[in-house]
């Protein structure tokens, strides 16, 4: 994918800056064509690898242990958006001349810009094991209880009846913040827990920043050029 978006880039770039001539339906002579072609044969694979493969890839990856499949789906968000937005925005001599207000103007933009800062400043600051939730839980007792339930399918399956506190997958809390980080009593249905750190705090941050962004930049590009400049009114 990086290679194919290089690869795009400098055909577009050098046809534009060689030529003179961004149309590809005309010729401009086999000279000026064959420097277009081999402009991009020739630093396709360079520039990829510098813009795109070492600090999409190798800089998330290597150095704060981001999964590929994370970075892998965030990188092909964006080259979705690239085409997507290329074919909103048209060519340049077919766009409107007509002025348009930025689209933060729009209660649309505004509401959905800060929905997603919101989201990228909590995943950055917030600290999930300095937290503690006091509610209804689900209810604790005996690990060796189970009951029996229907799946949608029909199928007759067995579950745990309650939590149980001594054996269970739930990353996402434990009792560190109770006294002698005990768990309550079995049969607690209202009961405290405590938070526990990310297990990758950069992980989650790129995750959560990438698709916010992407979303950014998908009302950016719906929005852009539908809003109206405000039309200031002289009163006499």
């Amino acid at each position: 994918m990086s290679f194919a978006c290089s690869f795009v880039f400098l055909i577009n770039l050098g046809r534009k800056a060689i030529t003179g001539n961004a149309s590809k339906a005309k010729s401009t002579g086999i000279f000026k064509e064959l420097a277009v072609a081999l402009l991009a044969g020739i630093f396709t694979f360079p520039l990829a690898v510098l813009t795109q493969f070492l600090p999409l890839y190798h800089v998330p990856h290597d150095i704060y242990q981001i999964h590929t499949e994370n970075i892998v789906m965030g990188q092909l968000a964006v080259y979705i958006f690239i085409v997507w937005s290329a074919e909103r925005n048209g060519s340049r001599d077919n766009r409107s001349t007509v002025n348009s207000a930025s689209w933060l103007r729009h209660e649309a933009g505004q509401g959905t810009f800060f929905n997603f800062l919101f989201f990228i400043l909590l995943v950055t600051f917030a600290r999930p094991e300095q937290q503690v939730s006091v509610g209804l839980h689900e209810t604790l007792g005996p690990c060796n209880a189970s009951k029996v339930l229907t799946s949608p399918l029909g199928q007759i399956l067995s579950r745990r009846a309650y939590l149980c506190a001594s054996d269970y997958d739930e990353g996402m809390f434990d009792w560190h913040c109770l006294p002698g980080a005990r768990p309550p009593l079995d049969g607690s249905q209202w009961y405290p827990i405590c938070g526990t750190p990310f297990p990758n705090h950069a992980e989650y941050i790129y995750t959560v920043a990438a698709f916010c962004l992407i979303g950014i930049a998908f009302y950016w590009t719906a929005l852009k050029g539908r809003v109206e400049p405000i039309k200031r009114v002289k009163y006499e």
